[in-house]
């Protein structure tokens, strides 16, 4: 499904503002009769977004308004404005490997400078696909956001980043498109150390915070809301906040998914990991059953010890590895803040009642594992490329 999305924000962001402006230039009356200067654009400095993202408000408020060379040539940006891009250029055009240039400035520089070269790699572009997962409403009925939503939005999303160790940077856009309200979220990873080479070939250690970005999408008409990001944790926060502050109720959208013992193939440490769910203390594998051949093998703790560590643990590490396929398993959890281990069956989920904060915690590390399944789906969500030969003409001159 084709989006109405044009190009990536973070595309316009991190090409260099003069480089912008030359791509940007033939369509100048389109910008300034949305009040947007391309003059006042070229004068900011690199790291102020404000005009940018006027830009981008410009090309998304209505899309059949923008003229469709325009479209063209910022979707082929988009499409090879990409590590793949970068690397295609870079063998192409060998000058653009003689500067340090990143795959945006690399993208509109061959634009603008190499066409030839650009209309190659284009040929070898791919469109920009991110898979999404789906969490359907328990009814259809219209949010209700006010003035005060997104104010409130974004303090829970700081809230929760900041207690994960991910910063206070948060930055939200939302535009309506259709029947479709699309939410832009930019935050920050949890911090990396990492060792950067310099223009002397020195290498200089330095600790990032590194931005990424999660994508909502709202579909009023389906009652559905499809939500990526790079952690299960995110897309379990975002499903609870914005259930939460656009219909009063964490639980408006529910998970469409299935329940899998899948992750028990990448080994039973793997499969039982905890340390990436805030909240959880202990994980004790306390039952399983294999099904191996014609027999079906079932190892139970009655003591509560860890069957990965109990004197069992062989037989069932050689009955998974020899192409046993686990029906049954059962684990005793510990929840900060409570007193004892809970008990839990995966295959069908059965939990005694228990307070709503430790459910949500036990169904944050059931994401996580992947042993909850939640119905995903690919979608384009940038326009689709257009042929080298729609692109608008540009100027030729140096950057």
């Amino acid at each position: 499904m084709a989006s109405t999305a044009i190009v990536r924000s973070e595309v316009l962001y991190r090409v260099p503002r003069a480089l912008l402006v030359r791509i940007l230039g033939p369509f100048e009356a389109f910008f300034a009769a949305r009040a947007v200067s391309l003059a006042e654009l070229a004068a900011t400095a690199q790291d102020d977004r404000t005009l940018v993202r006027a830009a981008l408000d410009a090309l998304h408020a209505d899309v059949s308004a923008v003229p469709a060379p325009c479209r063209a040539q910022l979707s082929a940006l988009n499409a090879l404005a990409t590590a793949s891009g970068q690397t295609t250029l870079f063998a192409l055009c060998p000058d653009l490997t003689k500067t340090r240039v990143g795959p945006e400035e690399a993208a509109a520089v061959a634009m603008l400078d190499y066409p030839e070269q650009f209309a190659r790699a284009m040929k070898a572009a791919e469109d920009a696909t991110l898979t999404f997962s789906d969490y359907d409403a328990s009814s259809k009925r219209a949010p209700n956001i006010t003035d005060e939503t997104y104010p409130a939005l974004r303090a829970l999303l700081v809230e929760w980043m900041v207690a994960h160790g991910r910063g206070a940077l948060l930055n939200l856009h939302a535009s309506e498109r259709g029947h479709e309200l699309h939410l832009e979220i930019e935050n920050g990873r949890i911090p990396v150390t990492d060792d950067l080479v310099g223009e002397s070939l020195d290498l200089t250690q330095v600790t990032l915070v590194r931005a990424e970005r999660a994508y909502v999408i709202l579909d009023r008409a389906r009652g559905r809301l499809s939500v990526h990001a790079s952690h299960p944790a995110i897309k379990e926060l975002l499903r609870r906040v914005i259930g939460d502050q656009f219909y009063g109720n964490p639980q408006h959208f529910r998970r469409a998914g299935v329940y899998s013992l899948d992750p028990l193939a990448q080994g039973l440490d793997a499969a039982l990991a905890y340390d990436d769910v805030p909240g959880l203390e202990e994980v004790v594998l306390v039952g399983i059953k294999i099904l191996t051949g014609k027999h079906r093998e079932t190892h139970e703790s009655l003591g509560g010890e860890d069957l990965r560590r109990g004197p069992r643990a062989s037989a069932v590490v050689e009955a998974l590895a020899g192409g046993g396929t686990p029906t049954w398993l059962k684990v005793r959890f510990k929840v900060h803040g409570t007193t004892r281990l809970l008990a839990l069956t995966v295959g069908q989920k059965t939990l005694a009642s228990v307070p709503d904060e430790v459910e949500r915690v036990l169904d944050e590390w059931l994401t996580a594992r992947g042993y909850i399944v939640t119905r995903e789906h690919v979608r384009v969500i940038e326009a689709e490329v257009a042929p080298p030969s729609e692109l608008a003409p540009t100027s030729h001159h140096g950057s």
